[in-house]
C-alpha cells in the first residue's frame, strides 16, 4: 500500500474528527494528482466526511473504510463502503491511503511507500502528528503562505 500525508512545518496533519487541515492550492492539487494517479484511493470515513466533494474524481475508486459500511450512502458511484475487515481481505499493494490519522495507525505495518507532502507553514489548532515512520519516503516540501 502506498500513504500520502501532508503535514505542516511543525509535522501535523490534523484535528481529531474535524475538517482537514489541508486546503486544496494548485501546487497540491497538483502533487495529489500526480501521486494518486490510476490507485485506488483509501480513506477513513472521518476524511471522507470533510474531503472536498468536487475532488472527487470519476476515474478512480474510492473505498471508504468504516465501522458500519452497510449503513453508509454516497451521491457518487465510484464510492464503496468497506469495513476493516474487508479491506485486509483484498489486495492492498496498489492502493493509496490519504488519510486520516487512525487509519494510517491501523494500517501502518501495510504502508510500503510514503509520499509526504511538507508544508512550509503552521495548521492552526491542529492535535495530530505524524502518525507513520516508514523506510521508503518521498518527501515533496512546497512553499506556500501561512494560513
Amino acid at each position: 500500500m502506498f500513504a500520502l500525508i501532508e503535514t505542516d512545518c511543525l509535522h501535523a496533519m490534523g484535528k481529531r474528527n474535524s475538517r482537514l487541515a489541508w486546503w486544496a492550492s494548485k501546487e497540491v492539487l497538483y502533487h495529489y494528482k500526480r501521486i494518486t494517479r490510476h490507485r485506488t484511493i483509501v480513506m477513513g470515513y472521518n476524511t471522507y466526511v470533510h474531503f472536498p466533494m468536487n475532488r472527487f474524481d470519476p476515474t478512480q475508486t474510492y473505498l471508504i473504510v468504516t465501522i458500519r459500511p452497510e449503513s453508509r450512502r454516497t451521491v457518487h458511484n465510484n464510492v464503496r463502503f468497506v469495513s476493516r475487515f474487508d479491506l485486509e481481505e483484498m489486495n492492498t499493494n496498489d492502493f493509496m491511503l490519504v488519510g486520516g490519522y487512525t487509519m494510517f495507525c491501523l494500517l501502518h505495518d501495510k504502508i510500503h511507500c510514503l509520499y509526504k507532502i511538507h508544508m512550509n507553514h503552521t495548521f492552526h489548532e491542529c492535535d495530530m502528528k505524524d502518525p507513520c515512520v516508514v523506510e521508503n519516503i518521498e518527501t515533496i516540501y512546497l512553499k506556500n503562505k501561512l494560513i
